[in-house]
């Protein structure tokens, strides 16, 4: 199902499951299917997500049995060098600080989430929204900045931002107007307009 998946959103699976982890990457075969950094970025964050739905429908499939499967995401962007294996049947393979910083990424991530370093934010933050993690001590890299992509446009995010805030202020008046025991003159509770 994963395979499937790569190819609707124009990713390349790199090889076969090393541990547990699925790698992918976007640019290959062909670089001119998401010509560009921030539309690899997309890709294979859309690409994260629909991983995560999915396997939301194969444990619905596998109820039944008693079964259920969790998968976690994670997203670095950078380069790596390519090896090509076979002369008909291509088959990829990456190495490199990108590599092991996306497997990272996927370590610290966290069941149906989506963990991103920071360049890979800096490609996305146009158009997903994301929730800060602050500074991980990373094995091997040191101090890193993630994030948590939400699925969901920046703007809706803003908007949810705004709208919690309003929400807190107008909470915050009520609570302390309630505190005070506010009452009319003749005993009735004042109302807020």
């Amino acid at each position: 199902r994963f395979d499937a998946l790569a190819d609707m959103f124009g990713v390349q699976k790199v090889r076969k499951t090393a541990n547990e982890y699925y790698l992918v990457a976007a640019g290959l075969p062909d670089a001119e299917i998401l010509p560009t950094a921030e539309q690899r970025a997309c890709g294979i964050a859309g690409f994260g997500f629909a991983m995560i739905n999915i396997m939301n429908i194969i444990n619905i499939e596998l109820a039944e049995y008693g079964i259920s499967f969790s998968c976690q995401v994670g997203i670095h962007s950078g380069s790596a060098i390519a090896g090509i294996i076979g002369h008909k049947t291509f088959q990829y393979d990456l190495c490199g600080d990108a590599v092991n910083t996306a497997a990272r990424m996927c370590s610290y991530s966290k069941p149906s989430h989506i963990n991103i370093s920071e360049a890979t934010y800096q490609l996305l933050n146009h158009r997903y929204g994301a929730v800060p993690r602050g500074e991980l001590n990373v094995k091997g890299k040191g101090k890193m900045q993630t994030y948590f992509l939400l699925n969901m446009p920046i703007e809706t995010q803003e908007a949810l931002a705004v709208q919690q805030h309003q929400n807190a202020v107008t909470m915050s008046f009520v609570d302390r107007w309630a505190r005070k025991g506010n009452k009319g003159t003749n005993g009735s509770t004042k109302r807020l307009n």
